[in-house]
């Protein structure tokens, strides 16, 4: 615990200058600055005493900004802690590899005073908030709620037909194991997650788009340990997308920390879309298809058919990046689903994504706008595709490595009046 009644910054910074600026506004409103130049140092720092919250800058000697967050979101002990990243670089890009890293805000130099207040105290606000979340260290069974837990069970039970064997199976399984049942009982974990959906009548929603994601709301490791995304609410300011929607614990937790009397606003989706979107075992890499047959530039047969060069036209991406995220997950469910076609269609307000499954086009989801021509622009980048050409038509093809599958790609745009 932090034994100081002031709040305890640490600014992480390799210009003496940003330090001195950062230390004298922060100072001047009643907080405790401690400042370093090096990440060795703020690490030491760390380990002796425990601040309320972090300043830190990507671009320094030895480890960067992004590497060192990861290393805080990896120890129980320092996961918690917001970090804003105070950094020279501002691109979109820059922006969401901090996201990706853990990082609970960003700020671009040179230091605005009366913003960086702002979000220093909006922060501070919420990790007080925070402490009401639970470790996620109890027993899946004693969080559960058992009542509607059984009652669900027993509808899937019904609705699939199961044997009595099958039936008093699922019926033994605890929580941690039921999750991963799907395939077992001839059905996917989208069906699951719908039938889950279904039953407690909630929305099912098969994607979730990084526009609507409320980064910094919640610890990123109570994220991983629940199961659980913040997203704009429809109803109310925050909604929350789990894929346990049974979890006693963790339904008390977040009506704690909204402080919310009425019912939470809960929408349902596999465990595996969380996770692509937390940055864990996502889709496993892409590979561009080289030249292959006669002709100048190209490669040999046989490299065309076990050799392919990986990819590499994502410099400076992660694959946690919220795009990619959402090119991997919607890629991931087109396997799922054995779709032969995803349409990506930009209309006046909004990007329709759809898919082909058994000669049958249907919605899949729908995108905010600037979203949806995102997601185009990473589906042509990893087909080699020119990106910045959005009025002739364009083909491509990309190798790629999905649920452990190899597939090949082809992809092709054309111009429409809403867009590419």
């Amino acid at each position: 615990m932090n034994p100081s009644p002031k709040p305890y910054i640490l600014s992480v910074d390799d210009d003496p200058l940003t330090l001195k600026i950062v230390a004298r506004l922060l100072t001047g409103q009643g907080m405790e600055v401690v400042c370093h130049q090096d990440f060795r140092q703020a690490l030491e720092e760390i380990r002796r005493q425990k601040p309320s919250l972090i300043l830190l800058d990507v671009l320094m000697p030895g480890m960067n900004g992004y590497e060192f967050c990861g290393q805080l979101q990896k120890d129980p002990q320092t996961s918690d802690i917001p970090v804003i990243f105070l950094t020279s670089l501002d691109t979109e890009q820059d922006q969401a590899r901090a996201f990706a890293a853990g990082a609970a805000d960003y700020l671009s130099k040179p230091i605005q005073g009366p913003i960086l207040l702002k979000k220093i105290h909006a922060h501070l606000r919420m990790n007080h908030q925070w402490q009401v979340l639970p470790g996620g260290g109890t027993d899946p069974e004693e969080e559960m709620d058992l009542s509607k837990f059984s009652a669900f069970k027993e509808a899937l039970a019904r609705e699939l037909k199961l044997s009595e064997e099958m039936k008093n199976r699922i019926f033994s399984l605890p929580a941690s194991q039921f999750f991963s049942l799907p395939s077992e009982v001839g059905i996917t974990p989208k069906q699951m997650a719908m039938k889950m959906a279904n039953f407690l009548k909630l929305p099912y929603l098969p994607l979730v788009d990084p526009a609507e994601i409320l980064l910094g709301i919640l610890p990123r490791g109570f994220c991983r340990n629940y199961s659980v995304i913040p997203v704009r609410g429809k109803r109310s300011k925050y909604a929350f997308v789990l894929a346990n929607p049974f979890n006693l614990e963790l339904a008390d937790a977040l009506k704690k920390f909204t402080r919310q009397s009425t019912p939470l606003e809960i929408l349902i989706t596999e465990k595996r879309n969380i996770e692509i979107l937390l940055g864990e075992n996502g889709t496993e890499g892409f590979r561009r298809s080289p030249k292959c047959g006669p002709g100048p530039g190209a490669g040999d047969p046989s490299d065309c058919e076990s050799n392919p060069p990986v990819f590499s036209g994502d410099q400076g991406y992660r694959e946690n990046h919220p795009i990619i995220s959402l090119t991997n997950a919607l890629l991931e469910s087109a396997v799922n689903e054995r779709a032969s076609d995803i349409h990506i269609e930009p209309k006046e307000r909004e990007t329709v994504v759809r898919l082909r499954v058994d000669g049958d086009m249907s919605d899949f989801w729908t995108l905010e706008k600037e979203t949806g021509a995102k997601l185009v622009s990473r589906m042509k980048a990893l087909a080699a595709m020119d990106i910045t050409e959005r009025r002739k038509p364009q083909d491509g093809s990309v190798d790629a490595v999905i649920l452990k599958k190899r597939y090949k790609l082809r992809l092709a745009t054309a111009s429409t009046p809403g867009g590419e």
